[in-house]
C-alpha cells in the first residue's frame, strides 16, 4: 500500500509540476523563480548573490573532486565576489531581509568561511575547504529562510541532502523512510520555470524517482545510483 501511495503521489507531483513550468510560484517573496542564466541584476543584493553563486558552486564542486587548478581559480573568484557583496550591502540591508537582526554579522560570517576555504585551497587541503564551502550555502539558506525569501538554490539543497541520505543507504526497507521527503522536495523544484531546454533532463530525473519509488530489493541499488548524476547535471546550471 505504501508503494502505491508513493507512486500516486509522485505521479500527481509530476502532473502538477509539469503544468507549472513557466508560471510563477505564489510564495510571499519569491526570488529567482524564472531562472534565466542571463537575467542577473548585479545592482541588487540577490543579483550579486546570484553572480557569486555562479562561481561559488564551481569552487564547491572543484574542491569536492580535489581539482587543483579549478579549485584555486574559482575559490579566489568566489571570495572576491562575496567581498563585493559585503562591501556593497553591509551598510545597506535590503528591505526583503529586515528580519535579520545582525545583518552585517551574517555577511561577515560567510566572508570568514570564504576566507578560510581560500586559505585551505592555497594549502591544497581541498576536502577541508569543501567542508567550509558546504557551510556557506547552508548559511545563505538560513538567511533567506529567516526572511521568507524563496530561492531555487535552497530547494535544490533540500533535495540534494535527502538524496544523499538515500544513496548512502544499502537497504531498500531503510530507504523507504525517505521516499516521501524525496518526492515532496522534488515537487518544490517543479514549481520553478526551468525552461524548455532543460525539460528533458527533468523528465529523466522524474523517471529515476519513479524507478526508485517502485524498486524491488533486487533493483534498488541500481535505481538508487541513477539519481545523483541526473540531479547534478541540473544543479550545476541552476543550483
Amino acid at each position: 500500500m505504501k508503494k502505491i501511495y508513493l507512486m500516486s503521489l509522485l505521479i500527481t507531483v509530476l502532473l502538477v509540476g509539469g503544468c507549472s513550468i513557466g508560471k510563477k510560484d505564489s510564495s510571499p517573496i519569491n526570488i529567482n523563480n524564472n531562472i534565466k542564466k542571463d537575467s542577473i541584476d548585479i545592482k541588487t543584493f540577490d543579483g550579486q548573490v546570484k553572480e557569486f553563486n555562479e562561481v561559488y558552486k564551481k569552487a564547491l564542486f572543484a574542491t569536492g573532486k580535489e581539482k587543483k587548478e579549478e579549485s584555486k581559480k574559482n575559490m579566489s573568484m568566489s571570495l572576491s565576489l562575496w567581498q563585493k557583496v559585503v562591501d556593497n550591502f553591509k551598510e545597506q540591508q535590503p528591505n526583503e531581509y529586515k528580519s535579520t537582526l545582525d545583518w552585517g554579522g551574517s555577511l561577515d560570517e560567510i566572508l570568514a568561511l570564504e576566507k578560510s576555504a581560500d586559505k585551505l585551497v592555497k594549502e591544497e587541503k581541498f576536502q577541508e575547504a569543501h567542508e567550509e564551502l558546504e557551510v556557506v550555502r547552508k548559511k545563505l539558506k538560513e538567511l533567506r529562510q529567516d526572511n521568507n525569501v524563496k530561492n531555487i538554490s535552497d530547494d535544490m539543497l533540500i533535495f540534494h541532502d535527502i538524496m544523499e541520505e538515500v544513496i548512502e543507504i544499502e537497504s531498500l526497507d531503510k530507504a523507504k523512510g525517505h521516499f516521501d521527503e524525496l518526492v515532496l522536495s522534488f515537487s518544490e523544484l517543479r514549481k520553478y520555470a526551468f525552461g524548455s531546454k532543460y525539460e528533458e533532463k527533468l523528465k529523466k530525473l522524474e523517471k529515476a524517482l519513479m524507478d526508485i519509488v517502485g524498486s524491488s530489493k533486487d533493483d534498488f541499488k541500481e535505481n538508487r545510483d541513477k539519481i545523483k548524476p541526473l540531479f547534478i547535471d541540473i544543479y550545476l546550471v541552476f543550483g
